[in-house]
């Protein structure tokens, strides 16, 4: 399956339907492979994030020979991704041209809102990040292996040696390189298979599709906020006056589950704004 059509016409619709058609291709066999051993592949994900991320920008035209370098290399890729697991057979019609179009066609409006937020978030999570000191960094990285062994195992006398030494194994590692959220990424990934469904299903279960692809950009979008907020705590960077507004916006959040009116991603967004120079 040929998924690289957009130099014979470039317009976001093939662009999008190049991206949509190798997507496709991916999760055919990541569907299988995520449940092996082996896991899921977040490297490719985090390409076709990049991708995606590129083909939405306004700036697409400028970024036209960038963009086709991504399609290529994701192309390639795939191909090396089916080759590496081929040994477990999957049968798929992923050599059908499955080229999925009306989706971005319809221009969706809440989709397309939550695509702009997700990306926003994404963008102030990496500024916040490379804002940090490598000691900041490694700060941070210690209270979350510390908390993530607590959830694990049971916590004894000795369990603070124990976390000291597993944080020194890491010293040598550069921290500051990682930049995305593994859970926001996922929620991408998530996100995506419904829009890739929902081409493929009877027409009452599109708009379906398409509302939870809406609510996994969404929980990728606070996902973002925060993990923001939860470091800022780590590194007691909270100042009165903002945990104060924090609590405000958490109340809101609160008391308006279930309630779709209320834009609570709005409420964090400018208070991440505020706190991320």
């Amino acid at each position: 399956m040929d998924c690289s059509q957009s130099k014979k016409s470039y317009t976001k619709v093939n662009l999008f339907s190049d991206f949509y058609c190798l997507y496709n291709k991916f999760l055919i066999v990541d569907k299988v492979v995520s449940l092996t051993n082996h896991g899921r592949d977040r490297s490719i994900i985090h390409k076709f994030f990049l991708l995606h991320l590129n083909i939405t920008s306004n700036k697409f035209i400028e970024n036209k020979n960038e963009i086709l370098k991504f399609i290529n290399d994701i192309n390639k890729t795939l191909n090396e991704y089916l080759l590496k697991y081929r040994k477990f057979k999957i049968v798929c019609d992923y050599e059908k041209d499955t080229r999925i179009t009306k989706i971005e066609e319809k221009k969706v409006k809440e989709l397309n809102k939550a695509f702009k937020d997700f990306y926003l978030a994404a963008n102030l999570y990496t500024k916040h990040r490379k804002n940090m000191s490598d000691d900041d960094l490694k700060s941070i990285f210690e209270k979350m292996i510390t908390d993530y062994t607590y959830g694990v195992f049971e916590k004894t006398d000795d369990s603070e040696s124990c976390i000291e030494n597993f944080h020194k194994c890491f010293e040598d590692i550069n921290i500051k390189k990682i930049t995305n959220l593994k859970q926001a990424l996922m929620e991408f990934n998530n996100a995506i298979s419904h829009i890739v469904r929902a081409d493929y299903k009877q027409e009452n279960e599109e708009e379906k599709n398409i509302i939870r692809a809406i609510n996994h950009l969404e929980r990728g979008t606070l996902d973002y906020y925060k993990s923001i907020i939860k470091e800022f705590y780590f590194l007691d960077n909270i100042s009165v006056k903002n945990e104060k507004i924090l609590q405000h916006i958490r109340c809101r959040e609160f008391n308006s589950i279930g309630n779709t009116k209320i834009d609570i991603i709005k409420f964090y967004e400018e208070f991440i704004i505020n706190i991320v120079k």
